[in-house]
């Protein structure tokens, strides 16, 4: 057995040294068809508000963002919410992209605190939030992975800030996932194009201020002169009560900051933090890279009447710009290993032992007359409860938020003369001891029992 073991092992390895040496090449993107997508629930499943933090991001300029539409719908499906809870108990929000049937792609600041120097206590994945609305429930994290470097890489050159998430479920075979790919940006011809036009623009009268309004207009607009080259990305800025906002702009490599291992991207899109970790999407629903980290300079700042920085800026793309870690050769290819669970010394992982998903249970009461019932369920903080009996009136329902891979329930009418029973598991309510049915949580997210009379 041990040599069975040492021998795939360095099979695995020489599977990662001749996948590093490759050249990549763009991972598809998945859309599942009507009859197996997930539907989403009919009611929002309670989950804890995250408080806005200060933003290390900018809207620059005009704030142009704007919200993606249907969010139950594939692509943007396949986008949502990172909640995440540190060692010492405090909750923080990310965002993250479905990458492949159960991983996610994120930045690893959304996954590591450097000041800590340890990862997140907790991190949890909620598909298509749209404010309190939570369409398809919550998904535990399983493994966390990011790159080795990226705890004593500062932002800036070199900054490794990318991260893959497994959760315990295939959710992307119900909801779809995005491709990805390595960054190339606009041709040299259409980058010096645009350079020439903010040159042109420094050329006429005025002063910095006014220069600085033209270019930031120019800027902002540039992606509708060239289509084709531009990206967005749709996030949780911490400003949008938890909705889903985004941008669509030009974007172009930064090469002072980039390494041949760690690439990055300067781009014109307006957002706040919360968005760390969107993933910038092309045309054809290929992620390039995600949210990272702002530059900026202190004379791009804007200021309010009394002198104190708001967080926005306008200028030149020599100034200002929102960061994003662009998708490098060497990237990609340390992406598509640690989603088939391959790694080495490059490699930080984390395995959560609390990793659970939320559902929801529907006890239906269909009879023609009042029912009293009892549940034995797992709670959105993992603790087992025992609560009834809950008098529901006919035709209507009890609606739980379950951690649990199964539950039990039992159920009685009004006059005695109906009972739903069993043998699976005993408890005692109200000092009476019955006997409960026991019933699996199903994939769809959304497990109903109907009780009727007939």
């Amino acid at each position: 057995m041990m040599k069975c073991h040492l021998i795939q092992k360095l099979a695995l390895m020489g599977l990662l040294l001749l996948s590093f040496s490759s050249t990549a090449k763009d991972s598809k993107p998945f859309r599942p068809e009507m009859k197996d997508q997930l539907k989403p629930l009919s009611k929002t499943i309670g989950i804890k508000e995250i408080k806005p933090s200060k933003s290390d991001f900018a809207v620059i300029g005009q704030d142009e963002r704007y919200q993606p539409g249907d969010m139950t719908r594939y692509p943007i499906s396949t986008l949502g919410q990172l909640l995440m809870t540190s060692n010492g108990g405090t909750n923080s929000m990310c965002s993250a992209t479905l990458i492949s049937p159960r991983h996610l792609l994120t930045a690893a600041h959304c996954v590591y605190d450097k000041n800590a120097r340890s990862f997140q206590a907790k991190l949890q994945f909620v598909p298509g939030r749209d404010g309190k609305y939570i369409p398809y429930g919550l998904y535990g994290v399983k493994t966390a992975y990011i790159p080795s470097q990226y705890p004593d890489a500062g932002f800036g050159k070199g900054n490794a800030d990318i991260a893959i998430l497994e959760l315990s479920t295939d959710l992307g075979n119900q909801l779809g996932y995005m491709g990805y790919g390595v960054f190339s940006g606009p041709p040299e011809i259409i980058q010096q194009q645009i350079s020439n036009q903010v040159k042109s623009l420094a050329s006429q009268s005025g002063n910095r201020t006014q220069f600085t309004d033209r270019v930031t207009q120019y800027l902002s607009g540039v992606h509708n002169e060239y289509p084709e080259y531009a990206l967005k990305y749709f996030g949780y800025s911490n400003d949008t009560n938890n909705e889903m906002w985004g941008d669509k702009c030009i974007s172009w490599l930064l090469s002072d900051y980039s390494t041949e291992q760690f690439s990055q991207m300067q781009t014109y899109c307006d957002l706040q933090g919360g968005a760390s970790g969107s993933a910038y999407i092309d045309s054809n629903n290929y992620v390039r890279g995600v949210v990272s980290w702002a530059k900026s300079s202190d004379n791009s700042e804007i200021t309010d009447s009394s002198g104190r920085g708001t967080g926005n800026f306008k200028g030149n793309m020599d100034e200002v710009a929102n960061v994003g870690h662009a998708l490098s050769n060497y990237t990609f290819n340390l992406i598509s290993q640690w989603i088939n669970g391959i790694y080495g010394e490059e490699t930080l992982v984390k395995s959560f032992s609390n990793s659970m998903n939320i559902k929801r249970i529907v006890m239906d009461n269909q009879c023609n007359q009042e029912l009293y019932i009892a549940m034995r369920y797992k709670n959105a903080a993992g603790d087992w409860v025992n609560e009834g009996y809950y008098p529901t009136p006919r035709y209507s329902q009890v609606v739980k938020a379950a951690s649990s891979d199964y539950f039990y329930y039992y159920a009685i009418s009004k006059n005695g003369n109906l009972s739903w029973d069993g043998e699976d598991n005993f408890q005692t309510f109200y000092d009476e001891r019955i006997g409960l049915r026991k019933r699996n949580i199903e994939d769809d997210f959304d497990t109903k029992i109907t009780l009727t009379c007939s």
